[in-house]
C-alpha cells in the first residue's frame, strides 16, 4: 500500500512538473523542489511514526523545517546551528526515552 501511494505521489509530481504553467494554483507560490522535498519528508515522518521510530520522525521534520526556513527565513538562525541543535535534541530525547533491553 505504501509503495502504491508513493508511486501515485511521484506520478502526480511528474504531471505537476510538466503542466505547472497551465495549472492555475494562486495559493501555491512555492518552488517545485520545495514541494517535492516537503512531500518526501512528511511521508518519511509519518512512516517513522507508524513504526514508533520517534527519532526518525523528528529528524525528517527537522530537515523539512531547515529547508522551509532557508526559503522563507522565518527565524534568522544559521543552518549549521539548526543542524547541531536538532542533533543535540535527538541525542537528549534518546537518553530520556531509552528502550529497555530484555535479554
Amino acid at each position: 500500500m505504501k509503495k502504491v501511494m508513493f508511486g501515485l505521489g511521484l506520478i502526480l509530481a511528474a504531471v505537476f512538473l510538466l503542466f505547472k504553467d497551465s495549472i492555475a494554483l494562486p495559493m501555491v507560490d512555492i518552488p517545485l523542489w520545495i514541494l517535492i522535498c516537503s512531500a518526501v519528508f512528511i511521508f518519511g515522518a509519518i512512516s517513522s511514526l507508524s513504526e514508533k521510530n520517534y527519532q526518525g520522525a523528528i529528524g525528517s521534520l527537522a530537515i523539512l523545517f531547515i529547508i522551509l526556513n532557508s526559503y522563507y527565513e522565518w527565524i534568522g538562525i544559521a543552518t549549521g546551528s539548526w543542524i547541531v541543535a536538532f542533533i543535540l535534541g535527538a541525542i537528549g530525547l534518546q537518553l530520556l526515552f531509552q528502550k529497555d533491553k530484555k535479554d
